[in-house]
């Protein structure tokens, strides 16, 4: 048991959200909190992170030593002036990088004859050390960075970084900081969905716990062994499985108890007719046997009705009939700054295209551009709307409501005040909300005002910016069924994986400032069912190359064959030989070109020829252990281990008072990575490998089994191989005239 709370109440003002909580989070459990705005969620991190007043009754208990990390929806302070975004992530390291000090520190005090209680000391701390990925934390970090889409602004000042950008930053910092409990407020926020697929994979791989409140199903199923619902009636409590298995259980428990209600009714029916029948016999029996009917009637009636399950409102949008058919618009020449290079759209009736990209790819700006609220920055832009077209854009910030406007308001320019109050109480809109500025609603309360509009305003066209953000589940689920059947088409920017399926929508991604379709899905994203006509590479570069203003072929994916590849190129190359030819925009796009056909000759190649040796290698056991360099180590294995990390053993070099130390990790957990005798072959070869290549002074390693070749016990758990030993082993000798510290050897033939 990692964090365990105890009949745990939480009030917040004269609200209770949480009330006599039993909750346990071992090793491997991964927790998903889920609820409306509201229901407490955040208070419940914040409680297990001890960081929340909330708390009336009960407590959390934690065990001895447990890190923990906790990641906010909302940042409690600013970042300072000189600080990066690399900055506010590594802050997360801090007390990895404390005890990797402590680590040093003591090794500085063990001296050349250290006692046992040193030993026993060092050995801890550098076993904690290692257990918490110490030595590959700023490699995680790099990677974490990198994942979320921040490896190129890593360096950028956090002050003057978006929020998402900082939030995005304290993700990464926590997932690379060796906790044992990630308490995780709304992690997919602000990710797109690579990003997010990522996330799923790093959260199931983390070996302590894990508990994260978010509205995105597709993470919650992926990740969650267990499922949290607060805002329910009754005492909140824990079930097993995701978010499918909770709406399947929930979904059978519903029908179990309406057919247990029907049963009781028809009962009760039959007991109130037996009781009228006994009424009117005279008799003792018949009126003992009355009485125990009406006692059994009165108790069936006094089970209470089970309270049904809050779904999410009731939203249907009207708009263009279906069979209207053909084309509502077509999109030529648009332009914009770097995302967006004389791309064209088309859109069907009917039709539901997905806006797929990382943050920042132009699909707002695609939006804005179709909704007409931005212009073209290329003078042929065109654009053509079919007569009468109605057309909505909500857009992700302001979701279609001027800030000083109130929702009443917004929605009596299109309707009656009536039908106003109607469409915002149907979406829950709290009323006292219904005449507040949209400036001062928070996201979720804008959001449903949001969706209220979209019933208010008939459309033919939506426009959709993140529409489900700030959204809880129910609503969401709601929203996602009005447009599945609603018959306007929908052009819709997301990145929630259910709602593209819900949709069934046509891919649409960016690739080098053009728009470029996808057959099938996401599912046909992903496999790369690209929607492109079918036309002959050759005769495409041949045309590009002899035409008066060919257009470059950019982002269509390249010719593997080796002769177009090389007319490609010659076709490149004479374009860019001619500088006035082009603008140079023009010449900017020759040069993507050529730029892609030589990763991609890159790629034929790497394919095509046997990949490299490794740079070193030794015999031991009778087996051949090879090694490359890596983090600054070494990784080594054996003949045919070189696919599997599991396999391989890393050698990390550590200096302190002078001395060199190669430090040899060991893949966890041993038994399902090596047979006895190969570990034993393994771990000669690589402590070899690191006094051949790293002129180390020892070699340690720690291990529950006698390693073999020259170790010997250090301290229980370690093992000692120091260099004069290896020396002796194989008759190595000092050369005269060295200098005495680091002497230059030879083997003796």
């Amino acid at each position: 048991m990692l964090v365990r709370t105890e009949t745990l109440t939480l009030r917040l003002g004269d609200r209770e959200l949480v009330r006599g909580l039993e909750l346990e989070l071992a090793a491997g459990d991964r927790l998903a909190l889920v609820g409306r705005n509201g229901s407490g969620k955040s208070t419940l991190l914040a409680a297990l992170a001890g960081a929340t007043t909330a708390i009336v009754e009960g407590r959390v208990r934690r065990a001895p030593g447990v890190w923990w990390a906790h990641v906010r929806q909302a940042e409690s302070d600013g970042p300072a002036a000189e600080e990066r975004l690399v900055d506010v992530a590594a802050a997360a390291l801090a007390p990895l990088r404390a005890l990797g000090a402590e680590v040093a520190a003591t090794a500085l005090t063990l001296g050349d004859r250290p006692d046992g209680a040193a030993l026993d000391a060092y050995g801890a701390l550098q076993a904690a050390f290692e257990a918490r990925g110490g030595y590959a934390a700023d490699r995680r970090l790099a990677e974490a960075l990198d994942r979320v889409g921040l490896a190129a602004a890593a360096e950028h000042p956090a002050a003057t970084a978006s929020g998402g950008e900082r939030r995005r930053a304290r993700l990464a910092g926590a997932l690379a900081a060796g906790v044992d409990v990630l308490l995780l407020d709304e992690p997919t926020n602000h990710l797109d969905l690579e990003a997010r697929a990522w996330l799923g994979q790093r959260l199931v791989a983390h070996e302590g716990a894990v508990a994260f409140a978010s509205h995105d199903r597709a993470l919650i199923d992926a990740v969650a062994t267990h499922v949290l619902v607060l805002g329910e009636a009754g005492p909140a409590r824990v079930r097993r499985g995701g978010w499918s298995a909770y709406v399947r259980d929930r979904t059978h428990s519903e029908a179990t108890d309406a057919k247990a209600a029907k049963l009781r009714s028809r009962r009760v029916a039959e007991l109130e007719a037996m009781a009228a029948e006994l009424r009117a016999q005279g008799h003792r029996t018949a009126q003992v046997r009355r009485r125990r009917a009406e006692r059994e009637a009165a108790a069936l009636r006094a089970v209470a009705a089970p309270t049904p399950v809050a779904s999410g409102p009731r939203i249907a949008l009207d708009g263009a009939a279906a069979s209207a058919g053909g084309e509502v618009a077509r999109f030529a020449h648009l332009t914009w700054g770097a995302v967006l290079d004389d791309a064209a759209l088309t859109l069907h009736a009917g039709e539901r295209l997905a806006l797929v990209g990382r943050n920042g790819v132009g699909k707002s700006t695609l939006l804005r551009l179709i909704a007409g609220e931005a212009a073209s920055e290329d003078p042929r832009a065109r654009t053509w709307w079919r007569r009468g077209a109605r057309v909505v854009h909500v857009d992700q910030l302001r979701r279609g409501l001027a800030d000083e406007v109130a929702p009443r308001e917004a929605l009596a320019t299109w309707v009656s005040e009536p039908r106003a109050d109607g469409l915002l109480a149907l979406v829950g809109l709290p009323r006292s909300t219904w005449s507040r500025p949209a400036a001062t609603l928070s996201g979720g309360e804008r959001a449903r005002a949001a969706a209220a509009l979209l019933m208010a305003r008939e459309a033919d066209v939506l426009l959709l910016d993140e529409p489900t953000n700030d959204l809880d589940l129910a609503t969401t689920e709601a929203l996602e069924g009005a447009l599945a059947t609603s018959a306007a088409t929908i052009v819709i920017a997301t990145h929630d994986a259910r709602t593209i399926e819900a949709l069934g929508a046509e891919v649409v991604t960016f690739e080098a400032g053009r728009l470029v379709r996808w057959r099938g899905g996401l599912d046909g994203w992903r496999r790369g069912a690209r929607r492109r006509e079918a036309t002959a590479e050759g005769a495409a570069i041949a045309a590009a190359a002899t035409a008066p203003h060919p257009e470059p072929i950019v982002g269509a994916g390249e010719p593997t064959d080796p002769a177009a590849q090389d007319a490609a190129r010659t076709a490149a190359d004479a374009a860019l030989d001619d500088p006035v030819r082009w603008s140079e925009r023009e010449r900017g796009r020759w040069r993507d070109r050529r730029r892609g056909l030589e990763e991609a000759l890159i790629e034929e190649l790497e394919r095509r020829l046997p990949a490299p040796r490794p740079s070193f290698r030794t015999r031991a056991g009778g087996w051949t252990v090879w090694a490359d360099r890596r983090d600054d180590g070494l990784a080594a294995w054996l003949d045919g281990g070189a696919s599997d990390p599991a396999a391989a053993v890393a050698v990390r070099v550590l200096e302190a008072d002078g001395r060199r130390v190669a430090h040899l990790v060991v893949p966890r957990p041993e038994d399902r990575a090596l047979a006895g005798w190969a570990r034993e072959a393994l771990l000669v070869g690589a402590a070899r490998l690191a006094f051949y290549v790293f002129d180390v002074d020892a070699v340690q390693v720690a291990t529950d089994r006698p390693p073999g070749g020259g170790f010997a016990a250090w301290a229980p758990g370690w093992w000692w191989w120091p260099r004069a030993e290896l020396e002796r082993a194989e008759r190595w000798r000092r050369t005269a005239g060295t200098p005495t510290r680091r002497h230059r050897r030879r083997r003796r033939r």
